[in-house]
Order: structure tokens, then sequence, then C-alpha cells
């Protein structure tokens, strides 16, 4: 069926009503006035060499108005919970999405006008933004420190350490390639009669660095203090453990529970012959498939017993999506 049709002709007085009323009138209201589209009257009005008067008057119409216009309370309110309130919180009190108080908090520059007085807000873990006097910290501290040191110095986690140090493009303190004959040669010396942990201490160095070093110098080898060897005989009891614990903990969950090293309870799972832990069974999969849809990943992982990138994987493999009505608890503030 032919659905084009030719384009109407202009008649005189629809052209001297275009002359009139294009200068200061909108084309969705003259295209809707002489009865044409808005492409023949533009292209009508461009053949005439006829103009919008802005000098006039004339004026684009304003764009709908998608939300409701907020009131000085609202932003009273909003500037008053801005440093010590989530993005959920303010959303609840002045009932209004996240993306709303989102985007009138970007509007009104909140950020860059505390800034100026020295005021961060909260973070979702309840820490403040890195001021300018933790940053100098960092960075004289970070070549010459390990981050858990820095960490408990400026009260901060090790994660948000090492990426602030990533963000400034700090190089880290050296690690166990820069041993030297006289690290070696306490180490060798102490083994027998001090705790890794007043090793480490005395080096500045943690107690697994200093664990490892003794196992590759073997400085282990034949050491009367049993805490220090790495080749402890495993018990009876301790094998039972990690035979009924394997398929349902990680290594490194077992290690601790026993009192070993993750790189011992992996070897000798190896040693048994244990097979890795199978975390996608027909049992989690239907659990992955019930829940992903409607749960955050964390919440669809503690279901399970895994991590959230497992679940990301594994649902990417089966081609599961989010649904539309998930209640998303990221916030980006």
């Amino acid at each position: 069926m032919e659905t084009d049709r030719k384009p109407r002709l202009w008649t005189k007085a629809e052209i001297d009503k275009l002359k009139r009323l294009y200068p200061m009138s909108h084309n969705k209201d003259l295209a809707r006035i002489l009865n044409h589209t808005i492409l023949s009257v533009l292209g009508k009005a461009k053949k005439l060499g006829i103009k919008k008067d802005w000098a006039g008057g004339y004026r684009v119409p304003p764009p709908p108005q998608t939300e409701n216009v907020w009131s000085k309370e609202e932003i009273k309110t909003l500037r008053k919970m801005y440093l010590n309130s989530t993005v959920s919180e303010i959303a609840a009190k002045l009932k209004r999405s996240k993306q709303a108080v989102q985007s009138k908090t970007k509007k009104l520059g909140l950020f860059h006008e505390f800034k100026k007085q020295g005021l961060f807000r909260k973070t979702k873990n309840g820490a403040h933004r890195w001021t300018e006097g933790e940053i100098n910290i960092l960075k004289e501290l970070y070549p010459q420190k390990r981050k858990n040191y820095i960490a408990e110095k400026l009260g901060r986690s090790p994660k948000a350490v090492e990426v602030m140090a990533i963000r400034l493009k700090l190089t880290a303190a050296p690690r166990e390639s820069s041993w030297t004959v006289e690290n070696d040669e306490f180490v060798k010396n102490h083994i027998a009669e001090w705790p890794i942990e007043e090793i480490a201490k005395k080096l500045n160095r943690t107690p697994n660095a200093v664990q490892r070093r003794a196992w590759d110098k073997h400085f282990s080898r034949n050491c009367p203090n049993q805490h220090h060897t790495q080749d402890k005989s495993w018990t009876t009891q301790e094998i039972a453990q990690l035979k009924h614990w394997h398929k349902k903990l990680s290594k490194r969950k077992i290690a601790e529970k026993l009192g070993r090293s993750t790189r011992s309870v992996k070897a000798k799972a190896e040693h048994l012959g244990l097979k890795k832990r199978q975390v996608w069974t027909p049992k989690n999969i239907a659990i992955l498939k019930k829940y992903f849809p409607f749960e955050t990943n964390s919440a669809v992982a503690k279901r399970i017993g895994t991590y959230p990138l497992s679940v990301s994987l594994k649902a990417n493999e089966l081609g599961l999506k989010k649904s539309v009505y998930i209640e998303h608890k990221y916030e980006i503030f």
C-alpha cells in the first residue's frame, strides 16, 4: 500500500501569514496553524529568507519539566544532611529518588562548596574523604613503610591506602627482593629462638614475608622451634579435618582453622588427591537462576557461599540478566 504523499503546495495566503508570524512564533505552533509539517515550514522560510527576530523577543521554548521543583526547605535539608548521610537516607527523608538527589547535589555544587571549607562527606563505610594532610603523610610514608603500617597510622583500611596510592601513582616500599645479607643473617641467628612476629617487627616486615624467606633460604630446616618448620608433620586428626572441610571451605579458611599456611594446606590437598571444591553444583545454579534477577551479586554470593565476581561470571555464562525491578544498593556520590 502506498503511504507516501506529495507535499501540499503553499497558497499565497499561507505565505503571507508565514511572513507575518514566523519571526516571533515557534515552528511547532506555525505547523499547526498553517497545516504544514515543521520541515515544510523551515524549508519555506529559508527559501523566502525569513529569520527569527531574536532581538525583538523571540525565545526558544523551555524544555519540558521532568521533575518536581525543589523547595527552599528541601534544599536546606539537603545541605544539612549532605556531610553525614548517605544518598538513600537523604532520598528517604525528602521522599525523592536517589537519582534526583544526586542530580540536585551536582547542580548545587555541594562537593566543591564544602571542599573550600575543608569539609568532606562520609563514604558508605563511615570514613571521610582523604584530606590534604593525610595525602601528604601517605606520600611521605608509602615509599618506606608497608601499607598495613600506614593504614594503622591514618586510621584507614589497607585497601583504602592501596587505592589512594594507585591514584597518586606512588611507588610501594621495596619487598622481599630487597633482602640484604644482614637481614638474612639476622633471621638465621634468631629463627631457632625468637617468634616469627618478633623477627618481623625488628626487620619492619610482615610475619609471612619472614616465614617465606626462612623457607627459601632453608633456615627453617631442622629448626628446633616447631612453629617455624615448613615440613611440620600432619597428624591423623588434621588430615581428617582437611578432608572434611576441603569441599566446604576455601584453603585460606582451612589454613586459619588448622594454624597452618595456605601453601601447606594446598600442597597437602594435592598430595592426598583431593579435588577442587565444586561451587556450581545443580543446586547452586538453581539458586543463582532464582535470586540473581532480583538481588545484588553480593547477596546471591552469600546464599551460595562464593564470591560476587564468581556470581557475575556464571550469570553471564548462563545469559542471566538483572530485573528492572531490582533495588540497586550501589551509590554514586
